[in-house]
């Protein structure tokens, strides 16, 4: 039997099929082939880069994305990105509209629009204290929010005789005395005067309305005795009605004055005869004046002013219409011109009047008036949402001097008045920028004194250009 050649060619395709790992000394080995289902992103980015002596391998681009199509847009351009933001440069300059400095880097307009829009406010430099202020023209924070002159008198007491005639002459004593001189049956009391510009006012035109009351006790009490008159213990009431309007922008006021008088008091006659004091009630006389700025610093609010305040005798001839109370012939027209001053100085202020009070009939006193009053803030609240926005104490000096009538124990003289010197204690409240509150306290230290002491109690409501605005807050990047 015929034994059969072995079948070479199927042994070499065996051979062939058997993979056979490539040596290291014959150089590097091929690179194994990527799978048939791996991404197309994924092999560019992991092919090997064959590295250049003179160029820097170059990496491949990022793949584009395109915006989903949504229904109905398809085909669309997306829309365009958003502008990017525009820096201001590092000088600090106002923002256009804002109330700050501009801090380096803060935005000013987003896509083309501006933030902030608008004229830069005026800046004060602290005039309270602190940072820069806004203010704009009369209504900014430092040129409405000075409180008011508390005042000294009102009325201005200078000393009348009772009339004569009412007192019985001689007094029936128990046993038959000397007749006693007629001048000393007379009782001095307060007359019918002009209110004085330093009483519940400022140098300042303003709009407000305001409310005084005023009360004194134990009036006269010194020249009473002396001169044996037949009231004693007087006490005097009075409440003032006000309002104050602006003209010329702010620039000047007039302004309506009407106080209501009343009078009380203790007869020391025996009662069979006719009856001294008890108690009177009436108004009193109209009183106009009028303010207008000489100059100011809109900076800081300090000021010069001047004015004119006129008192007619529209009230009646005695003081609270008290029939006990003679010489209404002295009641007469009272012209006041005056100078007024505001300085302020951080959360200092100070403010004053001078005026010259001078009657149209001569037999009445002329009284030259200097009235300097300081406070302080201790308290002040920028924020609009308070309730209590400042509280600022005070102290003023009232010197009333008269320029003539100056011998006040001549009995035949019932305009004699003296030199009055009255130091005066306030505290002054703020409400909601616009609503001033105020005590004062009185008290004489010349002889003989007007009175023992006086409490004053003052209201304003500031209203127009004269509301002291919230400052706004600042606004920064």
């Amino acid at each position: 039997m015929r034994r059969r050649a072995p079948n070479h060619l199927a042994w070499w395709v065996i051979l062939a099929l058997i993979p056979v790992p490539a040596r290291g000394d014959d150089g590097p080995a091929a690179p194994q082939e990527q799978p048939a289902y791996a991404d197309p992103a994924v092999r560019r980015v992991q092919a090997p880069m064959a590295p250049s002596p003179l160029q820097p391998p170059t990496l491949p681009a990022p793949p584009t994305v395109r915006p989903p199509s949504l229904p109905g847009l398809t085909g669309q351009p997306a829309p365009p990105s958003p502008a990017p933001l525009t820096t201001a440069p590092p000088a600090t300059q106002p923002f256009p509209g804002s109330f700050s400095t501009m801090p380096p880097g803060a935005p000013v307009s987003v896509a083309g629009v501006p933030v902030f829009t608008g004229q830069p406010p005026q800046m004060t430099p602290g005039m309270f204290g602190g940072p820069p202020q806004q203010t704009t023209g009369l209504a900014g924070l430092g040129m409405s929010g000075i409180p008011m002159m508390i005042g000294d008198q009102s009325p201005d007491l200078v000393l009348r005789r009772v009339s004569a005639a009412s007192v019985p002459n001689p007094f029936p004593p128990p046993t038959p005395p000397p007749t006693p001189n007629p001048r000393q049956a007379s009782a001095l009391s307060p007359s019918v005067r002009g209110l004085k510009i330093a009483e519940n006012q400022s140098p300042r035109p303003q709009d407000r309305v305001f409310f005084t009351f005023n009360y004194f006790d134990n009036v006269n009490s010194a020249l009473n005795r002396h001169f044996e008159a037949p009231v004693k213990d007087i006490q005097v009431y009075r409440e003032i009605f006000g309002v104050e309007k602006t003209f010329d922008d702010g620039n000047g006021s007039l302004g309506l004055r009407l106080p209501l008088d009343t009078l009380w008091s203790k007869p020391t006659v025996p009662a069979n005869y006719k009856q001294f004091g008890g108690t009177s009630t009436s108004v009193g006389d109209l009183s106009v004046f009028a303010k207008y700025i000489l100059k100011q610093d809109p900076e800081t609010g300090s000021l010069i002013s001047t004015g004119f305040a006129i008192t007619p005798p529209t009230g009646p001839g005695n003081f609270a219409g008290a029939s006990y109370i003679g010489s209404s012939s002295i009641h007469t027209t009272m012209l006041q011109p005056f100078l007024g001053y505001l300085w302020v100085h951080g959360d200092f202020y100070l403010q004053g009047f001078t005026a010259i009070e001078f009657p149209v009939n001569p037999d009445q006193v002329t009284y030259m008036y200097n009235d300097i009053g300081m406070g302080y803030f201790l308290f002040r609240d920028r924020e609009s949402d308070r309730f209590l926005t400042a509280v600022a104490p005070t102290f003023e000096v009232h010197v009333n001097t008269p320029l003539n009538h100056r011998d006040v124990y001549n009995a035949n003289d019932p305009a004699g008045s003296p030199d009055v010197v009255n130091l005066t204690y306030g505290l002054n409240l703020e409400f909601r920028r616009n609503s001033l509150l105020t005590f004062g306290f009185v008290t004489p230290v010349t002889g003989p004194r007007p009175f023992d002491f006086e409490f004053l109690l003052l209201f304003n409501y500031r209203f127009g250009r004269s509301a002291r605005r919230p400052i706004p807050p600042v606004i920064s990047g």
